[in-house]
């Protein structure tokens, strides 16, 4: 199921209790039983326990050390299920696979903020991006799916050919990470800049030749602006 979270969802149950469940602290209901034995498609021969199982001697024990054998196989049997799912739709329907991804991932992300376009994005600073781009009337794709040498991205926005990611996470691992993604970009003949505010500007020096921190700046890279030519911007040379 990927987390507690999710199985406890599934479950019907709570956090607390797949915790028990996985270290052994309680007995697993036949009902939660059911359900495991569903989702794995593992369903293995049980005998009930007598209603006086606790008081017998050594009864809690040896029911516990069951337990944490089936609980054990079961885990191990949802973690090769889950494994061949992801390779089998990573094999045939690739597209479907990522995009599927992405929409759990904004779902679990919790994109809570409106832009005046109608469609959510994941934080305040997307938004004043996102409606500076519609009150300048540029047409943008928000987080659209790009193959790049058979890899897949999300970048932030899409205008035309120019791939823009916009960050204000505080950290140079986030740099690291974005170095990647702009290489890859540039690679499969798309250009490409990342908008941070410009106090967090020290954060990104490693890409600096990308950074721009004006939203106007990006205005005027979009199709059918000559303001300012595109490389000069990405280049750094403009602040």
């Amino acid at each position: 199921m990927g987390s507690d979270r999710k199985l406890a969802k599934f479950l019907g149950t709570s956090k607390a209790s797949v915790y028990d469940y996985e270290r052994v602290n309680r007995t697993l209901p036949e009902s939660v039983f059911d359900k495991l034995a569903d989702l794995t498609g593992y369903r293995p021969q049980f005998q009930a326990l007598p209603e006086n199982w606790g008081r017998v001697k050594g009864g809690k024990s040896r029911s516990k050390s069951e337990l944490a054998a089936h609980l054990a196989t079961v885990h191990g049997k949802a973690l090769l299920a889950t494994r061949n799912w992801h390779a089998s739709m990573k094999r045939e329907h690739l597209v479907q696979y990522y995009e599927s991804q992405h929409a759990k991932f904004k779902a679990v992300a919790g994109y809570k903020f409106h832009a005046k376009r109608g469609h959510k994005v994941r934080n305040e600073f997307e938004k004043r991006f996102a409606d500076c781009l519609y009150e300048n009337g540029v047409d943008y794709e928000y987080e659209p799916r790009i193959d790049c040498d058979g890899r897949t991205f999300f970048p932030d926005f899409k205008i035309g050919n120019l791939l823009v990611e916009c960050t204000a996470w505080r950290g140079c691992d986030k740099a690291r990470k974005l170095a990647v993604k702009l290489a890859a970009f540039e690679e499969s003949g798309y250009d490409a800049v990342v908008v941070v505010p410009h106090e967090l500007r020290a954060f990104y020096k490693s890409i600096e030749p990308y950074l721009v921190s004006d939203f106007n700046q990006v205005v005027k890279l979009c199709p059918g602006s000559s303001a300012i030519p595109p490389r000069q911007v990405l280049c750094g040379t403009e602040r």
